[in-house]
Formats: structure tokens, C-alpha cells, sequence
């Protein structure tokens, strides 16, 4: 029984019916132990059946039979009806074939039986009193009272059967009469059985369609968090893939202006170079074909010879000073130009890490404004709902919620022998919109979860 809900106080209207019945099945034998109050279908006798404490305190099984069987019974009960009606008139005379008519042929005398065999007792006392008269007075007298036995001796032989058959006829009328209430009471029991089965059956399908409304709105209101989460974070997340993809791209950006500069730089300096090499050789060439020139003349050309050296020693001077001046200038340039690149770099990151510093402040802003607002939808929902936990047994509870509302919707658990608590069928009566209270047919403690039924 510990599976199933117990029903505290609930009885049907009358006129009431119960719809659509399930109720557990046991194939063979009834259960055992039984409890008070049980309703099952045993399949192999095919009734159902149910328990009820009975006048000596034990738990009695009364069993219905099915409408199947139901007319089959009927018809067996009219059956036996009709035959004990049969055998009770038997041949009985149509003038006594009734207890009123067995009344007045006796006179409606309830001592009937008594005063026959208190007449027939004197009778035989007169008889004994004539042993001692004459054998002819004696004989006389025999003669006489077989004379008037004779005469209404029949009569009276009839009187007593007619009178022992009305008594029997009565005897089978008060049972007949008997069956008659028990069948009458066994329909009625049967048709309010129905009746509270019905109305069971109604209540626990709206409180399973109440039931199933606010796990749906639980759902759905579940199913609105996890989207607007998945929301948040699908755009946090398409946030920080697009700034990543800006500093990828800056990156790359300064990579390749850094291997331009470098590669510049490079093609300067060996133009530098290959331009230095080849004012050397041609220097070279030069001082070779002029050394050739003025060994030959070197008597003739000393004085040109030293003057032509000192000219282009002085030429050579100024061309290299001319290139140390400008490898100088350009020089200094490439300084400019990577000092230009490393602020402009700077610049480019300062500008990234604000860009992402606001973007996570506005994220974390958002983040917060929903978070806030999450909280602020808990609030109202935790405002519209009040639980309730006993912590004694008793069979009345008062159950205070505070929700000042006329219209809330309840759910009440009772606890049970073995501790656990069951969502048993109770009477719950609405106090006022702050207070409900609780009847149990046993103490017990209780569980209550209490919600106003109202917009948030």
C-alpha cells in the first residue's frame, strides 16, 4: 500500500460517478497483508474488490462483482427468487396463500400453536380422569369423543397444517425480504463505489494536468535561461573570434611592413656597397695605369706626377667623405623610419588593447545587466511561492504562506510510516489569501509547497 496514495477524508456527492478508472491488478490472489481504505481488480475472480475496517476492528475485503457478471447474478438471484416463492405456496389453496390470509384464519392469534397443544394436553389429562368409570360409561364415552373427533377431528388436523405452513411461508418471506435488503444495499455500495471511483479518478487527472502545466512552464522558463545564456555566450564568443582576427591582421600588417623596411634597408646597403667596390676598382684601374704612366714619364712628370697624387688623394678624400655622409644620412633615416614603425606599433596596440579593454568592460556590462535582471525575474518568481514543513505529526495543519493572494496553487506531501513522503489525496481547506489549512484522517507530518496564481 506504501505505493500508492492514501485518501484523507474525501468522499463523493451524491449522484456522482467516477470515469476512466485504472486500478492495480493481481492475477491470482488478493494481497496480504491488506490495508483499510485499498481498491484493486482481481483478474482470476474477476471483481473488484476492496478493504474497509469492519465492526470487530479487522480489516475486511468486500467484493463487487463486474457489470459482466452483474446480470448473470441478477438473473441467478430472480431465478432463486421465483422457486423459493414457487415452494413456499406449493399447493397451498388460493385462499391461504398469503401471510394475511394465514392471519385471519387464525384469527391473528400470535399463541396459535401454544393454545392448540395447551387444549390438546387437557384433552388427554379428561381422558385419563375417565379410568376409573364403568366399562360401558367408559365405552360410552370413547364413543362419544370419537364421535366429535370424527366430526372435527379433520378440521382441526387441517387448521394445524394450514397454521404450520403460514409460519413457514412467513420464515421464507422474512428471508426472502432479507435477500432482498442485501441485494439492494450490495447495488447501492456498488453504484457509490462507482461513484467514488469516479471522482478519484477525475482529481487525479486534473492534478496530473495541473502537474504537467507547471513542469511545461518550468520547461519553458528553463529552456528561455539556457537560450539567453547561449545567447551571451555565443556573442562573447563571436566578440573575442573578431578581435582576435583585428590584432591577427594588425599583426600580420607590421610583420610585412617590418620585412619591407628590412628588405630596403638590405637592397640600400649592398647598393651602397657594390657602388663603393666599384669606385674602388675604378680608383685602382686608374692609379695602376697612371703609376705605368708615370714610371714611364717619371723623369719628365715627377712634379705632374705628385701633383696629380695629391689631387686625387684629395679627390678620394672627398668621395669618402661624400659616402660616410651620406651612409650617415641614410643611416640616420633607417633610425627614423624604425623609430617611426615601433611608434606607430605602439600606437597600433595601445589603440587595440583600449578597443578590447571596451569591448570586455561593455561584455562584462551586458553580462551583469542580464545577470541583474536574471535575478530580479528569481525574485519575483521566489515572491509568488512559500513552502512549508511540519515538524510534528497531527491530523489538522495550519500552513501560513504570507502570499496575499485568493487564487494559489498547492502541493502537499505526507509522510508515511517508513519515513518517506507521498503525494497522498488530502482536504485542504483555503483559510484566507494568507493562510491554508490541512486535514489528515491520521497524524502524520506534512510537506507543502504553496504558489500564487498570478502574473509576474
Amino acid at each position: 500500500m506504501s505505493d500508492f496514495p492514501k485518501y484523507h477524508g474525501i468522499t463523493l456527492a451524491a449522484n456522482s460517478w467516477i470515469e476512466n478508472l485504472v486500478l492495480e491488478k493481481f492475477t491470482e490472489t488478493d494481497p496480504f497483508p491488506v490495508e483499510a481504505g485499498r481498491v484493486w481488480y482481481n483478474i482470476y475472480e474477476k471483481k473488484i474488490k476492496y478493504s474497509i475496517i469492519g465492526p470487530t476492528g479487522t480489516v475486511d475485503k468486500i467484493a463487487i462483482p463486474v457489470p459482466a457478471e452483474l446480470a448473470q447474478v441478477l438473473t441467478d438471484a430472480k431465478a432463486y427468487t421465483d422457486t423459493s416463492i414457487t415452494n413456499l405456496i406449493n399447493a397451498a389453496p388460493g385462499a391461504l396463500d398469503t401471510l394475511k390470509e394465514l392471519a385471519d384464519a387464525i384469527a391473528n392469534d400470535p399463541t396459535f400453536a401454544t393454545n392448540i397443544a395447551s387444549n390438546i394436553a387437557n384433552i388427554n389429562a379428561v381422558t385419563g380422569t375417565l379410568s376409573n368409570l364403568t366399562t360401558t360409561t367408559k365405552a360410552n364415552l370413547v364413543a362419544a369423543i370419537n364421535e366429535v373427533n370424527s366430526a372435527s377431528g379433520s378440521s382441526l388436523s387441517a387448521e394445524i397444517t394450514a397454521r404450520t405452513n403460514a409460519d413457514a411461508t412467513l420464515q421464507n418471506n422474512i428471508d426472502l425480504e432479507a435477500s432482498n435488503r442485501a441485494a439492494a444495499d450490495l447495488t447501492e455500495i456498488t453504484a457509490r463505489t462507482n461513484a467514488d471511483l469516479a471522482e478519484i479518478t477525475a482529481r487525479t487527472n486534473a492534478d496530473t494536468t495541473l502537474q504537467a502545466n507547471i513542469n511545461a512552464e518550468a520547461t519553458t522558463r528553463a529552456n528561455a535561461d539556457t537560450t539567453l545564456q547561449n545567447n551571451i555566450d555565443t556573442e562573447a564568443t563571436t566578440r573575442a573570434n573578431a578581435d582576435l582576427a583585428e590584432i591577427t591582421a594588425r599583426t600580420n600588417a607590421d610583420t610585412t611592413l617590418q620585412n619591407n623596411i628590412d628588405t630596403e634597408a638590405t637592397t640600400r646597403a649592398n647598393a651602397d656597397l657594390a657602388e663603393i667596390t666599384a669606385r674602388t676598382n675604378a680608383d685602382n684601374a686608374e692609379a695602376t695605369a697612371r703609376a705605368n704612366a708615370d714610371t714611364t714619364l717619371q723623369n719628365n712628370i715627377d712634379t705632374e706626377a705628385t701633383t696629380r697624387a695629391n689631387a686625387d688623394l684629395a679627390e678620394i678624400t672627398a668621395r669618402t667623405n661624400a659616402d660616410n655622409a651620406e651612409a650617415t644620412t641614410r643611416a640616420n633615416a633607417d633610425t627614423t623610419l624604425q623609430n617611426n614603425i615601433d611608434t606607430e606599433a605602439t600606437t597600433r596596440a595601445n589603440a587595440d588593447l583600449a578597443e578590447i579593454t571596451a569591448r570586455a568592460n561593455a561584455d562584462l556590462a551586458e553580462i551583469t545587466a542580464r545577470t541583474n535582471a536574471d535575478s530580479s525575474i528569481r525574485s519575483d518568481v521566489n515572491a509568488l511561492s512559500a513552502t512549508f514543513v511540519s515538524t510534528t505529526g497531527a491530523l489538522t495543519h495550519t500552513v501560513t504562506h504570507n502570499l496575499n493572494s485568493s487564487y494559489v496553487n498547492f502541493t502537499v506531501l505526507v509522510q508515511r510510516d517508513n519515513g518517506t513522503y507521498r503525494n497522498d489525496i488530502v482536504s485542504v481547506e483555503e483559510t484566507d489569501a494568507n493562510t491554508l489549512k490541512v486535514y489528515l484522517t491520521e497524524a502524520a507530518m506534512i510537506k507543502v509547497a504553496v504558489q500564487a496564481m498570478k502574473d509576474i
